[in-house]
């Protein structure tokens, strides 16, 4: 019996998984969904990552927003499954239509199965 096994961890945004986190965005927009700020991770991913790294502190947030900390489901250290996003609290609108955590997964079917990882 070999004693490999899979590495599921979910971990801060890094710029060490760009470019799997920017397959992971394609897929999405593939999909027609509107991803934002997909336009920073695509152009300036370091900006992204620390965009993403001020929202959890309540930095750089759109009106009306609250802050969140994101997360990246990744695989063996290699491959970002999906990502998640918690709210650290709730307006009457999140709460009635949202809830505190977010996530989406890779299009790939296979993949969907990490979805209840991430809440």
């Amino acid at each position: 019996m070999s004693g490999s096994h899979e590495s599921i961890r979910l971990l801060e945004p890094t710029e060490e998984f760009r470019d799997e986190f920017l397959s992971l965005l394609q897929d999405h927009q593939e999909a027609g969904e509107n991803i934002s700020n997909a336009e920073l991770a695509r152009t300036d991913f370091a900006a992204y990552v620390r965009h993403l790294h001020a929202q959890s502190q309540g930095h750089d947030l759109p009106a009306g927003y609250v802050p969140v900390t994101t997360f990246w489901l990744v695989k063996d250290n290699q491959m970002v499954l999906g990502e998640s996003q918690l709210r650290h609290y709730l307006t009457p609108d999140l709460e009635a239509n949202w809830g505190h955590i977010s996530y989406r997964t890779g299009s790939n079917c296979k993949v969907r199965i990490f979805g209840a990882s991430l809440h």
